[in-house]
């Protein structure tokens, strides 16, 4: 995995996003800075807009499912997520880059990854940990947790028994944290396209705390998420539009801003 600008990445992820959006409404952006042409200039789009500022943004996007990840079966939803939440990988084209995790070691038998997480905070500047990763993997694999995606772990030890009911503690899973920066996953068999399904399919961390006390309202309103990513939404007008912004406890947030660094 090559290491590239943070400045350059997030370019390109935003440009992604923003294709990916492009069916559902229309971005554009008004450039601050003296001689610039703003994209909104250019854009063809009569039906809605985009409007930004030097730290926010506006889209306009068809109606999503759910901001709740564990939840969530929409491309819509996806394309939102990539921005709000980070992974322990991000998919940026046809490479994989290193977001939450800063290395990992994979055994002999390529049954065992063990995941080195940097030091990162939630929005609200709380640690983010291995364990809510955990949180994650368990809550998609719960028989009773409404969740369809939990498939897509079946690769991890024990996880389509549980996912099925066939056994019910979730420590039998092969998936714990040896501390707050170290997850261990470990694998039914060598799979060599497991890095690609936790980056495409994105494992994103869960604060337990968070999602229990928010229950079924989880993702309903920007004050019932936290954000793992580089933008936070500031505003959200039910399947209309999203205003999103800087958040700067992302731990690269220095590079990661669209609006300040292209």
């Amino acid at each position: 995995m090559k290491k590239k600008s943070w400045k350059r990445i997030l370019a390109v992820l935003m440009a992604m996003c923003l294709v990916l959006i492009a069916g559902c409404g229309t971005y554009t952006e008004e450039d601050t800075s003296e001689g610039s042409e703003s994209q909104a200039e250019s854009s063809e789009s009569e039906e809605s807009e985009t409007e930004s500022t030097s730290d926010t943004f506006t889209i306009a996007i068809n109606p999503w499912d759910t901001l709740n990840p564990i939840l969530s079966t929409s491309n819509t939803d996806y394309d939102i997520f990539y921005l709000l939440n980070a992974g322990l990988f991000r998919y940026y084209y046809n490479e994989i880059e290193y977001e939450l995790c800063e290395s990992y070691e994979v055994s002999e038998d390529e049954c065992t990854y063990t995941f080195h997480l940097r030091d990162a905070l939630w929005s609200d500047g709380e640690a983010i940990t291995a364990d809510d990763f955990l949180t994650t993997i368990e809550a998609m694999l719960d028989p009773e947790g409404g969740s369809s995606m939990g498939y897509l772990f079946y690769s991890i030890k024990n996880a389509e028994a549980y996912n099925t009911g066939e056994i019910t503690d979730f420590s039998e899973v092969g998936a714990y944290a040896e501390d707050d920066n170290t997850l261990v996953i470990e694998l039914e068999a060598a799979d060599d396209f497991f890095i690609e399904t936790i980056t495409t399919y994105t494992l994103y961390p869960t604060r337990a705390s968070f999602y229990e006390e928010a229950g079924d309202s989880y993702g309903s309103s920007a004050d019932t998420l936290l954000y793992s990513g580089p933008y936070v939404i500031t505003d959200l007008q039910l399947n209309s539009s999203l205003t999103l912004a800087k958040n700067e406890n992302y731990w690269n947030s220095e590079d990661s801003f669209l609006v300040e660094n292209i």
